[in-house]
């Protein structure tokens, strides 16, 4: 049986004006809550709660800046077989200095309400 997997090379990240992107990474997450009670009969249970979405990027270039107000925000893995997009903030800004190699940086940011991933 062949592979299925797919290859970074074509990833992108739209909405972070000036940035030549390295890497990218995100977390899609659901809370979960804890629901036990002396009804579960010594299981844990839990419900959903709230979902959101985080991560980071890598990038040289212009640096990003951090915002506090939130705009579109599209991770993009090798051209559309992967999209994650909604709106979202840049948390924070690492810069990396290398005494040899390309001045980078590192962005966090966090999605804000809805986010789509298809």
């Amino acid at each position: 049986m062949g592979t299925t997997a797919i290859a970074g090379y074509g990833g992108s990240v739209t909405g972070s004006a000036g940035t030549e992107i390295k890497k990218w990474s995100a977390t899609v997450k659901v809370a979960m809550l804890d629901a036990t009670s002396m009804a579960s009969a010594g299981w844990e249970e839990f419900v959903a709660g709230l979902q959101g979405c985080s991560g980071s990027f890598d990038c040289i270039g212009t640096a990003p800046a951090k915002t506090t107000t939130a705009a579109t925000l599209t991770l993009k893995g090798n051209a559309s077989r992967l999209t994650i997009s909604g709106n979202a903030m840049i948390e924070s800004v690492a810069y990396n200095v290398p005494v040899e190699g390309l001045l980078g940086y590192t962005a966090t940011f966090r999605y804000t309400g809805a986010v789509t991933v298809s």
